[in-house]
């Protein structure tokens, strides 16, 4: 993305997708570099998305990241 937008200098619209367990840095770069990020979930809660993955925490992988994203917008 980084090349695309600055070796390439497109100044088109990108939209990223953020997955769970992202680090902070990887969100930081993806919103300086999109024109709209979004963090990609399955599920609407912490109950569902527990069924999903065991490895993986709701409020550390998915609250987290949505509050970094909204802080840095």
């Amino acid at each position: 993305m980084r090349i695309r937008r600055y070796r390439e200098q497109y100044n088109g619209y990108i939209h990223i997708k953020i997955l769970p367990g992202a680090s902070d840095g990887a969100i930081t770069e993806a919103v300086n570099l999109a024109s709209a990020v979004s963090l990609n979930i399955e599920t609407a809660g912490e109950k569902h998305f527990s069924l999903l993955s065991q490895k993986k925490s709701y409020p550390n992988d998915v609250i987290a990241p949505m509050k970094l994203i909204s802080s840095l917008i």
